[in-house]
C-alpha cells in the first residue's frame, strides 16, 4: 500500500506540478512549474514546485503564510 501511495503520489506532482493552467507561480524560473495549496496540503507540499524549482535546497517549500508544507514542518520539528 505504500508503495502504490507514494507512485501515485509522484505522478501526481510530475503531472499536474508542470501545467501553467493548474496553479500559480511566486517565481519567475525557466520551467513550466506551478503551486498549488490544495495539492501541496494533500502530498505534503511536494506541490508547491514553483518555490521548489527556485530554492531547491530548501527543507521547506513554503514561501507564503497561506502555504502548507507538512514535511518542511515535520523536518523543522526533527532537527530539534
Amino acid at each position: 500500500m505504500g508503495i502504490w501511495f507514494t507512485l501515485l503520489n509522484t505522478s501526481t506532482v510530475t503531472a499536474f506540478s508542470h501545467k501553467d493552467w493548474f496553479g500559480y507561480r511566486n517565481f519567475d524560473t525557466k520551467d513550466n512549474s506551478v503551486n498549488n495549496r490544495i495539492g501541496a496540503i494533500l502530498t505534503w507540499g511536494e506541490m508547491l514546485h514553483n518555490n521548489h524549482h527556485r530554492f531547491w535546497k530548501a527543507t521547506n517549500n513554503s514561501q507564503h503564510w497561506s502555504e502548507i508544507d507538512i514535511s518542511g514542518i515535520v523536518i523543522k520539528g526533527l532537527e530539534k
